[in-house]
């Protein structure tokens, strides 16, 4: 079919010219071809000439918004999230002006820039895979969903899909009560209306496969996506792009369940699809190669998971793609992985990329921010740049109250580092003050241990300081802590003996 098309765009290019409106309607159709065929360079080629000729000679029309919703669509198969946003939102302000804002056309492009491009098989849609999880997708999806109900009944395809995608962002957020509860209206649609056999029905089996495994219904969950990948293997072969979607999450489960051989052999065969159908330098294939390497990674094969990690980095950086959740996540592991290995340039280099892109992805003041920040301060303190590592670290800690509060357990932790850097640096007065504030809230939070190893050193540093009485106190009560915890026999105990002064003893 591709051939056909690229025939007609010759012969009526030679007799109308390149930018005759024709022209445009051919190179839209070949992109469609293109784009079934996961062809995603071809199509984004087709639609990109095709929009660029519409938009010429005739501005703002339905047709321009059709191309540019399908152009949208791959682009964000291909990891161009941000170009993929733009030209979703294009399509909408053309059809909410040319049909008004309750058009059933309006909805459509609304679940689309949420989420729901059919060519991504509920795996998120631009925002969700973007992971971006905030009010703009569900805005999005719900209003799309009060237009449809205007125009549909409760039981259509179309309803479902918006279901559908309202559940994997339930999911994306942990409420698993609303992504279940979603999910399966979405699944009851679909199979009243299709039956068994069917690829939609396959994809939301596919969605409540992995609810279910957030619920830790491992069994069900199991069943759902095994179900799921022998609906697509019926219909659509072995080699297709769906199946590869259900042996990733397969994977995904085998790994959680411990069972690493098999979790690798689905991986690698999803990994062997998606180089056979979209070629290596393919952002999907970037995404399979990153979860081979964290089965490596799990197996303890660190210089395998490294290559691999390796490899799907070096073809994001040749694809540009920096500023999505998978990207920040690779950049992450390889900083520690450098780290671990002494190679503290080359780690600092790949934390500051993962910081930036968690700050494109999701803005200054996010825990993933504050997590890179951490991580940076404690590469930073293992070469002894005390300054460096003290700022980072309260930086980090800034973010975590003022997202988390200022009694939560990642606060402490925080703060316990940051009475290490004081301590290190000298100033043994600041460090004791911090490490009485994260002691206060491991005890009031009831974590017991936390507590018991908090007060040990809080101890040590008053001993530092002279303050032997103090002192004492604190280590008393790490041992009363640690045996209620672990047992007054306990190996762990005995160690915090050691630090009792021998009449305490």
């Amino acid at each position: 079919a591709a051939a056909k098309y690229e025939l007609a765009e010759a012969e009526f290019t030679a007799k109308l010219g390149m930018e005759h409106l024709s022209v445009a309607t051919i190179l839209h159709n070949m992109a469609n071809v293109y784009k079934n065929q996961a062809d995603f360079k071809q199509a984004i080629d087709c639609y990109g000439r095709s929009r660029d000729i519409r938009k010429k000679h005739e501005g703002s029309t339905l047709a321009l918004a059709d191309t540019l919703n399908n152009l949208s669509g791959v682009l964000a198969m291909n990891g161009n999230f941000r170009e993929s946003i733009e030209g979703c939102e294009q399509a909408l302000e053309i059809k909410k002006e040319k049909l008004g804002p309750h058009h059933l056309d309006v909805g459509t492009l609304l679940n689309n820039s949420g989420g729901g491009y059919p060519l991504l098989n509920n795996s998120g849609g631009v925002y969700l895979k973007q992971g971006t999880i905030d009010d703009r997708p569900e805005f999005a999806f719900l209003e799309a969903l009060r237009i449809k109900q205007q125009h549909l009944p409760e039981d259509h395809v179309e309803i479902a899909e918006i279901y559908g995608n309202l559940a994997t962002l339930g999911r994306m957020r942990k409420d698993t009560a609303s992504a279940s509860e979603y999910g399966d209206k979405a699944l009851k649609i679909l199979q009243s209306q299709y039956g068994t056999n069917n690829l939609r029905v396959a994809g939301s089996m596919h969605t409540q496969g992995l609810i279910r495994k957030q619920e830790g219904r491992v069994r069900e969950a199991m069943e759902m996506l095994k179900d799921a990948l022998g609906i697509r293997k019926s219909i659509l072969g072995p080699q297709h792009l769906e199946v590869a979607y259900s042996l990733d999450a397969i994977s995904d489960l085998l790994l959680e369940q411990g069972k690493l051989d098999r979790a690798l052999d689905k991986s690698l065969a999803a990994l062997q699809i998606r180089e056979g159908l979209l070629g290596r330098n393919h952002y999907e294939v970037a995404t399979n190669l990153q979860s081979v390497g964290r089965i490596y990674k799990e197996m303890g094969l660190e210089d395998v998971a490294f290559e691999r990690f390796k490899e799907s980095l070096d073809i994001r950086d040749e694809l540009k793609l920096d500023s999505d959740k998978d990207s920040a996540e690779l950049l992450q592991y390889l900083a520690m992985m450098n780290s671990n290995l002494n190679r503290f340039e080359e780690a600092l280099g790949l934390m500051e990329r993962a910081k930036d892109a968690q700050i494109k992805l999701q803005g200054h003041d996010h825990l993933n921010v504050a997590n890179a920040l951490n991580t940076m301060a404690a590469v930073y303190f293992n070469q002894s740049k005390l300054e460096e590592a003290k700022n980072l670290c309260e930086e980090s800690l800034a973010i975590r109250q003022k997202v988390l509060g200022e009694k939560h357990l990642d606060v402490a932790d925080t703060i316990s580092n940051l009475s290490n850097v004081y301590e290190t640096i000298g100033d043994r007065a600041k460090a004791v003050s911090l490490c009485r504030d994260a002691l206060n809230i491991y005890v009031s939070e009831g974590k017991q241990e936390a507590a018991g190893y908090e007060s040990q050193h809080l101890g040590q540093l008053l001993q530092g300081l002279g303050k032997s009485d103090e002192a004492q106190e604190c280590f008393s009560r790490t041992v009363k802590l640690l045996a209620e915890v672990h047992g007054s026999e306990s190996p762990l105990v005995a160690e915090a003996r050691a630090f009792l002064a021998p009449s305490s003893q």
